[in-house]
């Protein structure tokens, strides 16, 4: 599980395979399966794929969670006092994707086109 390591999370995820062997696993599909959903509904934003449930609601909600995650990281490299290298680029990472979720669903639903009239 050198992955685990790594992220820093090698005690939590022993401690879940003491209390069950997949439990590191489950865990892992979940979130990467959150992720895949996450992705979905960026598609459907953006006529990709069929517009799913809650839309507009799902895309603002994800932008709010990477963006609630990249400030997670922040405090933490805060309160540590020790900027790790790994958790400023997950934090850097988790605020691109939330700004771009965020201005396309800004662009999207929000910011209505202003018509030219020079056409």
């Amino acid at each position: 599980m050198k992955i685990f390591e790594i992220y820093g999370l090698s005690k939590e995820i022993n401690e879940l395979y003491q209390i069950h062997p997949l439990l590191p696993y489950i865990l892992t599909v979940t979130v990467s399966g959150g992720f895949f959903v996450f992705g979905l509904y960026g598609l459907s934003a953006d006529g990709k794929i069929r517009k799913l449930p809650l839309l507009k609601v799902a895309v603002f909600a994800i932008a709010a969670i990477y963006i609630l995650r990249a400030l997670a990281g922040v405090v933490e490299i805060i309160i540590t006092d020790t900027p790790p290298l790994l958790e400023s680029i997950n934090s850097s990472g988790a605020l691109i994707i939330g700004l771009l979720y965020l201005i396309g669903g800004l662009k999207k639903w929000v910011i209505k086109q202003v018509p030219s009239k020079l056409t």
